[in-house]
């Protein structure tokens, strides 16, 4: 299947990890939960995309941390796998070229992150990134 291009909006599962590549160019992760729905209400469902940044979106990128609110777009792709037990699986990733985050304050264990009041916006175009397989630590 060939990579599709995307723009996907959703909350992070959990921190961003940051990370290196064989070729020492800085990466991250992160896992969003994305609401799609259908033609009703009752059609939604959530779906998790891992996505991907390089350079020095990578960087932004890892700092996002659980609960964060972030928009990306870039090559959505997916994989299909079968687990032991002959299930098939399906995971997609985003290798984002641009990253946005809207940081709202709310309550996070009785601390407020940031300035009260105040949503934060943060955009950083990559531009055209090659990535070679020397890259990709897996």
């Amino acid at each position: 299947m060939s990579n599709i291009r995307a723009s996907i909006y959703g909350r992070a599962g959990a921190d961003a990890q940051s990370l290196t590549t064989r070729s020492d160019k800085p990466m991250a992760r992160v896992s969003l939960a994305v609401d799609v729905s259908g033609f009703n209400a009752e059609q939604s469902e959530t779906e998790w995309v891992t996505v991907v940044a390089f350079g020095r979106l990578a960087e932004v990128l890892a700092g996002h941390k659980k609960g964060d609110m972030i928009a990306a777009s870039g090559n959505l792709s997916r994989n299909r796998w079968k687990k032991d037990g002959g299930e098939e699986r399906v995971t997609w990733q985003l290798v984002a070229d641009d990253v946005c985050s809207t940081r709202s304050v709310r309550p996070s264990g009785g601390k407020k992150r940031g300035t009260e009041g105040v949503q934060q916006r943060e955009t950083v175009p990559a531009g055209r990134q090659t990535i070679g397989d020397d890259d990709i630590p897996w």
